[in-house]
């Protein structure tokens, strides 16, 4: 049993021993409330992203980009470990992603941005909003440090507008991965809670910037959950009610009839 239902179990039965000393019509409302109760659950945490693996095509994915003929540049659903759909360049085969994934690939420069509308639950109770994703970002250029004309980004950006050109709200990665090409697969992770607000539509947005050699991103297991806080305990809500009530209440002076 966890340390929270042991709690409860110890504050039930100390309402029900006060009830049986104040009367016994008390402590059978309470056990008949305890029989009676639904089992505590905990809220359920709700995944606002549709198709994260790309295993159906990437639905609900949209694409907008500067390139003025897809065959020169954009997303590509691939298989992992193919290479590049344009350039023919190497993608890591077996760093953590299966089956479908999407990559950007190109032949000349260009902005491509791939972007998935959400909406935060209305819901004040919300305890965290957890952003992951799978990615690689192969830099072919071998710039050495964050180049304007050569990056990827993942950012939270608002639900209107060009995709490619929306402000960042939060960004969870802007530069390219070091290391010899290609790249594995890394997992990100982060809570993005702080920065949202629940009721409102957002954007998750992954782009690249091409303006020296090519850049592969690829991206997979796309993820945001929004965790609620536990599920009140609803005996112990009721029992408190109904036991406190009854605690509380006076007796009344006994009248000197001498």
């Amino acid at each position: 049993m966890h340390s929270t239902q042991r709690y409860v179990a110890y504050q039930v039965s100390r309402w029900l021993c006060a009830a049986c000393r104040r009367g016994p019509f008390l402590a059978l409302l309470l056990i008949v409330a305890a029989f009676t109760s639904p089992s505590p659950v905990r809220a359920q945490a709700q995944e606002l992203i549709f198709d994260g693996g790309f295993e159906f095509g990437g639905v609900n994915w949209q694409v907008s980009s500067t390139f003025a003929s897809a065959n020169s540049g954009g997303w590509f659903l691939s298989a992992v470990g193919n290479p590049g759909p344009l350039s023919g360049l190497a993608t890591d085969a077996d760093g953590g992603g299966a089956g479908l994934y999407v990559v950007t690939d190109q032949v000349a420069t260009g902005t491509m941005a791939l972007f998935q509308t959400f909406t935060v639950p209305a819901d004040n109770s919300l305890t965290h909003l957890f952003l992951s994703f799978d990615m690689f970002v192969n830099d072919w250029s071998n710039q050495p440090t964050f180049n304007a004309n050569q990056h990827s980004r993942v950012d939270i950006v608002g639900p209107t507008g060009t995709g490619h050109l929306a402000a960042s709200i939060f960004n969870a990665y802007l530069g390219t991965d070091g290391g010899p090409l290609p790249n594995e697969f890394r997992h990100y992770e982060f809570d993005i809670l702080p920065f949202v607000t629940p009721g409102q539509a957002y954007r998750i947005r992954f782009q690249s910037t091409v303006g020296v050699s090519q850049l592969n991103q690829g991206v997979d297991n796309v993820s945001i959950i929004a965790v609620p806080e536990p599920a009140s305990w609803t005996l112990a809500a009721m029992a408190a009610t109904i036991g406190g009530g009854a605690f509380i209440r006076k007796r009344k002076p006994t009248r000197n009839t001498t």
